[in-house]
């Protein structure tokens, strides 16, 4: 393979490096490490200049890593949360989970995604949750790119040096990317084994998250909702809370911040885990009857759909006043 390899580059050229790592990062056919250090030795044979060899294999690897991306945009949080939510166990994630990963990737994306560039059998996973978790294009691009340039540099410079026993490079990490890619189905296959749901799957709030999708009440209300100044009552968080009022029968908002803070099924519908805070009743009472209360979005059309959730089933209607 090695051989065939070394000739397909050597008539190819650098269009055929950009070629294989687009290839290898959309399904890998050949593997990165035996792509590079190969036209790495065939840029110290004079045939490739290094240059060119590192510029192409990086080119098309982003290129590729570029497809994932816009996967996960395509996918995007709103429809990830609702799959966890129907088939959690076959994600072993749950919705809560989601929401999670979320805000830890908001924090630490750059390096996420810089140092999952550098990790064999993680380079290509990488960048779907960043797609997912809407990581700006320019900063996903910035931080695969430095990833991607050091990983193509250091496969083409170690088959540079190395000439003729450039295999070594493959014979070193190919255990490595079996190893992890066995660690990984391992720790997926645990997880679906010992999954456990919060709520069970026939809960009457497990059939309504999967029939309504929350995803737009924040951009419905964001012209009431501060993102600055003293921390707030997440939107959605308050509607799924104001949901679980109307259907469980409870009137007080000061009862209803107290079954959410100590009922599960409650807890997962509002995604909210066993460690995050319930809004005190005083900070809900506010927002409810205040900031939102006043908003363009229960004027607009799409007031059913926020109060009622009249959208799609007539017959479901809450009123807020």
């Amino acid at each position: 393979m090695f051989d065939r390899l070394i000739e397909f580059l050597n008539e190819a050229d650098y269009l055929g490096i950009a070629a294989l790592m687009f290839l290898e990062n959309v399904f890998p056919p050949i593997p990165s490490e035996i792509i590079m250090p190969a036209a790495g030795f065939g840029a110290g044979q004079g045939r490739l200049s290094l240059f060119g060899v590192i510029v192409a294999g990086t080119g098309g690897s982003v290129a590729g890593a570029l497809f994932w991306y816009y996967v996960g945009k395509w996918i995007d949080a709103d429809r990830l949360r609702r799959w966890a939510g129907r088939h959690g166990r076959w994600l072993t994630l749950a919705p809560r989970d989601i929401d999670r990963v979320d805000r830890w990737f908001d924090r630490h994306s750059g390096k996420a995604v810089l140092l999952g560039r550098l990790v064999p059998a993680l380079r290509t996973l990488i960048s779907v949750p960043a797609g997912v978790f809407g990581m700006s294009l320019p900063r996903f691009l910035l931080f695969t790119t430095l990833g991607t340039a050091l990983w193509t540099t250091l496969l083409a410079v170690a088959g540079y040096l190395l000439e003729g026993q450039y295999r070594i490079v493959a014979a070193y990490l190919n255990p490595i990317t079996n190893i992890i890619v066995g660690l990984v189905v391992a720790a997926y296959l645990y997880r679906v084994a010992t999954w456990r749901a919060t709520v069970p799957a026939d809960h009457p709030l497990r059939r309504i998250d999967a029939l309504f999708d929350f995803g737009f009440v924040r951009d419905a209300l964001a012209a009431s909702y501060s993102a600055t100044g003293r921390p707030s009552i997440d939107p959605e968080l308050m509607l799924r809370m104001l949901l679980v009022g109307y259907l469980s029968g409870i009137r007080s908002e000061r009862r209803l911040c107290e079954e959410v803070h100590l009922n599960l099924a409650y807890r997962w519908f509002c995604r909210l885990d066993l460690a995050d805070r319930v809004p005190d009743h005083s900070t809900f009472s506010k927002n409810r009857h205040g900031r939102f209360r006043a908003c363009d979005a229960q004027s607009s059309p799409r007031r059913g759909t926020l109060l009622g959730l009249r959208g799609r089933h007539p017959s479901f209607s809450v009123q807020l006043e």
